[in-house]
């Protein structure tokens, strides 16, 4: 009996040239890819602001209430910054995404 034999073909991937002249093989976004973005944004944005904020505070240290918690404006970027850290945790440290 002869076998007939199959040609395997590779689907061919999509590529993007570089500027050095490399190819590199383009990834498909997914719905975790796009919702990382989001939340790695939204955590950048908010330690951003409580960053300003802090900064803007540098020429008057000396004088400043030490009561920070009265200060809305303060706690408002701080609590914003928090709820972005613990939804970036819970999906980038999440033992499912992991894999």
């Amino acid at each position: 009996m002869a076998e007939a034999k199959v040609a395997r073909t590779t689907p061919e991937v999509p590529t993007v040239e570089l500027n050095n002249g490399m190819k590199m093989p383009v990834v498909k976004e997914s719905q975790l890819h796009r919702k990382s973005q989001v939340h790695a944004t939204e955590l950048l944005t908010a330690f951003e602001c409580v960053k300003d904020v802090l900064l803007s505070l540098k020429s008057t240290l000396e004088y400043i209430d030490p009561a920070l918690d009265k200060d809305e404006v303060f706690v408002g970027h701080l609590v914003r910054f928090e709820r972005a850290f613990k939804r970036a945790k819970r999906l980038f440290l999440e033992p499912d995404n992991l894999a």
